[in-house]
Formats: structure tokens, sequence, C-alpha cells
């Protein structure tokens, strides 16, 4: 009777031990939900393994359950507040969170973002994930919300001596919040003739400069140039339906509403229930109307 007793602790435990490594390989197939369920019976069986936790979270924000991701990531950097990657998470979860935010509240998660970010870089100084999300930050934020061009030319400085491609785009990011247009144009151009004279053109890390570069030039309403580096990236990254989407705004700059049609619906088909998609087929279809009438 003992021996059955001992067994059947044993098993217990192994079940336990074995729940959150199970929703780690759900998470990382993409099985999402699954996932989920694997996940949070580790956490209520009492695993002390802050993985589940933060697996949970990230599952949760690939869900777009962004209250259940902010409360599971800060319980998995409660309970491991060394690593690094854990607070770089967090800080994720907690700018999904201001995007849905109002302004107020909005306020409040930025500097958790900062935070976060800064934790993660502190932490991990290699950590260029993190790294490149503070200087975006940076960028971006307003001054009394810590933001600043001086502190993203620091850390994009530093990020180009670990990744010059990403330390580039970076720069070029400041130089357009700072309004200098042709110095931003002139390290695209700068890296794209480097990706082609090393052959590097055709590797899947060329998309980003194809990407940002599409950007800009969808901005400035060089929609021919623009369609131009999307058609690459969408190339490099075939399930990305940015690319696409991004596209499709391009061949309306141009008039070709059929096109920009298709690579709307092709966006939708690879990410079914992205925002905004109806309403730029609708507008796409209105501009077809209205070019049809006499």
């Amino acid at each position: 009777m003992i021996r059955w007793i001992l067994w059947a602790i044993l098993l217990t435990l192994a079940t336990r031990a074995g729940a959150a490594p199970g929703g780690v390989a759900l998470f990382r197939q993409g099985r999402y939900q699954q996932a989920r369920g694997a996940l949070e019976a580790a956490i209520h069986a009492g695993s002390g393994d802050p993985r589940a936790q933060f697996y949970l979270g990230r599952t949760c924000l690939k869900l777009g359950d962004l209250e259940c991701a902010a409360d599971r990531l800060r319980e998995a950097v409660r309970a491991a507040p060394e690593r690094a990657v854990y607070h770089y998470w967090l800080a994720r979860a907690y700018g999904a969170e201001a995007r849905a935010a109002n302004p107020i509240h909005q306020a409040w998660l930025a500097l958790r973002v900062r935070r976060e970010l800064r934790r993660a870089v502190a932490l991990d100084p290699d950590d260029l994930d993190a790294r490149i999300a503070l200087a975006g930050y940076y960028i971006e934020a307003p001054g009394f919300l810590g933001g600043g061009l001086d502190a993203a030319r620091r850390q994009a400085r530093t990020i180009l001596e670990r990744d010059p491609r990403q330390g580039s785009l970076l720069m070029a990011r400041i130089h357009l919040r700072d309004g200098d247009a042709d110095a931003a144009e002139a390290v695209y151009r700068r890296l794209e003739h480097e990706q082609e004279a090393s052959g590097a053109d055709g590797s899947p890390a060329a998309a980003d400069v194809y990407g940002d570069y599409g950007r800009f030039l969808l901005r400035q309403r060089r929609y021919a140039e623009a369609i131009v580096r999307f058609r690459r990236q969408a190339a490099l990254v075939p399930g990305d339906p940015q690319p696409r989407i991004h596209l499709g705004d391009a061949y309306r700059g141009v008039g070709r509403y059929a096109a920009a049609i298709a690579e709307y619906r092709t966006a939708q088909r690879l990410k079914p229930g992205l925002a905004d998609i109806d309403e730029r087929l609708r507008e796409t279809r209105r501009q077809v109307r209205n070019a049809a009438s006499p």
C-alpha cells in the first residue's frame, strides 16, 4: 500500500514538472490556446518554475489578453528578477496595454515600459532586442516621459558596435525625428548598396532595410519606389502580412486598385483579424468607384 502511495506521489510530481515544459513546447509550435491551458495547469498545480509564468504571459500577449499578459509577466519578474528577457517582455506587455489605454493611463504605462527596458539593458547589456526597444522609446516618447534624441543616439551608437545594420536603421529613425529626411535616406541607400555588394540582399535580415526604406518612401509619396522595396521585403518574409499591407498602400498611391485589393486580401489570409484591413478595402473600392465615375 505504501509503495502505491509513493508511486502516486512520484507520478504527480513528474506531471507537475512536465506541465510547464509541455506548455512551452506548445507555445513554440504556435498552439497558443493549448499552451495557455497547459501553462495554467502547471501554475495551479504549484509549479515553481518561473518559465510557466513567463510563457503564459507571452501566450496571453499572442492571444490579445493584455491584462493576463501583464499579470503573468509581472509574476515572472518577481520570481526571477535577474532575467533580463523577463523585463523586456513585461515592457512589451505594458506597451501593448498603452496602445489601448486612455491618455492618462498611457503615460503611466509608458514610464513602466521605460523602467523595464532600462532594467533589461542593465542586466544584460548585450540584449539587443531590449536595447533596440529602449532606443525606440527614446525616439518616440516626449521629453516629459523620458524621451529624447540624445539618449536615443547613445543607445544607437552602442548598437552600431554590436549590429551595424540595426544601429544604422535606428540612426535613420533619429534623423527622421530630427527632421533630416536627406540624412535618413542616405542611410537607407548605403544599407541597400552594402547588402547588394555583399550578396546579403536575399537574406531575411535584409527585409528590415527594405521595410524601413519603403515606409520612408511611402511617407514621401514616392509610391513607385516604395513598391520596389515592399516587393523585395515581401519576397524575403512571405509569412509576414505587414509588407503586403504596405504594398497595398503603395499600389493605391499609384492608382493600381486591383493590385492593392489583392495585397490586402493576401494580408488577411496570412493573419485573419488584422485591424484596419476592412477599412482599407472599403476605401480602395470607393476609390475604384470614383475613378469609374464620369
